[in-house]
């Protein structure tokens, strides 16, 4: 059977039909019967759906589309190009301007090109974007306009670091006298950003205060602490080891901790301490008796002290034993406050200094949290 000459209503009804029952078809742009040899053959075994007698005034309705088409993307090129910078310092500027507006760059697109997105994270031209910012779109606040790398750099010169102390709540926003923040990020990175006098005060304040404070912790002898601890992975994060020494180096007292959960592969990778070492070792209500007399009425020197303290308070309550009265200061904050760029890890610190960083154990840890109190004391 020659299926080319076969109409689209016979192939329908073919399958109980052994021949086609009409011989024609309906073109579809004038909407008459015609014979079906006057549908020309576009590729094999089909015909086209336009009759022969109407084809050349659709091709040139299409050839019409085309050069439609071709000119709005010619007249669309030559707006671009109007709204281009001719310099690097022009574009830096422009982008800038889009970035307040809520329009950012991204690869996208089928030949994953750069493109222009609006804040509906929707495809426009830079022509759209900038013809809708003429006409009156308005500024999205500053936090909007930033990822969160930056807010976190403005964050952290400002003395404000992200912190988990409770490891089974979410991470909180923490200012430099160790407080939780209200606001959300969003809203203290605008604040921040509408009041850069009274933060650069607050920093040069600060900065002061913890200069000071490093002079008076060596002319009181403050002690240092740290701790290890069997990491998040349990329940409860136990202490594993702990160490306390005076500023001239002496060690006041060390010593592994027995605990009963076991130790997360983390804090074991971090500090080498496994359950196998804890197996003599003496349980916490045993050393508690030893640190409680340490601290009691001392200034205590820890850094990230809101971990440490968390610790020991926890680990406290757990035995029902009582935590003595003690000043904790936190050198992170400290040295926050006095070096403003950069992170404020142990190493990081350690680094800033030139101390040779530690390997994640109580003993090591608080050695050069000693030395890094004594290197801020000398600072001018």
């Amino acid at each position: 059977m020659n299926w080319t000459n076969i109409c689209s209503k016979c192939l329908r009804d073919i399958t109980n039909q052994p021949e086609h029952t009409c011989n024609d078809r309906v073109c579809q742009e004038c909407n008459q019967a015609k014979a079906i040899d006057e549908f020309a053959i576009h590729g094999p075994g089909y015909r086209r759906k336009v009759c022969n007698d109407c084809l050349p005034v659709v091709n040139e309705r299409k050839a019409e589309v085309k050069r439609e088409q071709r000119s709005r993307e010619r007249e669309e090129r030559q707006r671009e190009q109007q709204h281009m910078p001719r310099s690097r310092e022009d574009r830096e500027k422009q982008n800038t301007m889009l970035r307040e507006y809520g329009f950012h760059w991204r690869r996208g697109g089928y030949e994953n090109n750069f493109q222009l997105y609006d804040r509906n994270n929707s495809v426009v031209s830079l022509h759209e974007a900038i013809s809708s910012i003429e006409n009156g779109l308005t500024k999205i606040p500053p936090s909007h306009q930033t990822d969160r790398n930056e807010r976190n750099r403005l964050f952290r010169k400002n003395g404000y670091y992200w912190s988990n102390p409770y490891r089974d709540k979410d991470w909180v926003l923490i200012n430099r006298h160790g407080k939780v923040v209200q606001m959300n990020e969003y809203e203290l990175y605008d604040f921040i950003f509408a009041n850069p006098e009274r933060y650069q005060h607050e920093r040069e304040k600060s900065c002061i205060e913890a200069l000071q404070l490093a002079h008076d912790l060596v002319e009181n002898d403050a002690l240092i602490l740290d701790c290890e601890t069997t990491g998040a992975g349990g329940k409860r994060e136990e202490m594993v080891e702990v160490s306390i020494l005076r500023l001239d180096g002496t060690v006041l007292f060390h010593s592994l901790v027995q605990c009963n959960a076991r130790i997360a592969t983390e804090a074991t990778e971090k500090s080498g301490i496994t359950n196998d070492m804890l197996a003599n070792a003496p349980s916490f209500p045993e050393v508690w008796v030893s640190i409680a007399q340490l601290i009691s009425g001392k200034q205590v020197a820890m850094y990230n002290a809101i971990f440490d303290m968390r610790i020991l308070d926890e680990e406290a309550e757990y035995y029902h034993l009582a935590v003595p009265m003690y000043e904790p200061v936190c050198l992170m904050r400290m040295y926050m406050a006095i070096v403003t760029e950069g992170r404020y890890r142990l190493q990081d610190a350690c680094e800033h200094f030139g101390i040779e960083a530690s390997n994640h154990r109580a003993g090591t840890d608080a050695e050069v949290t000693r030395q890094l109190l004594l290197k801020m004391s000398e600072v001018m």
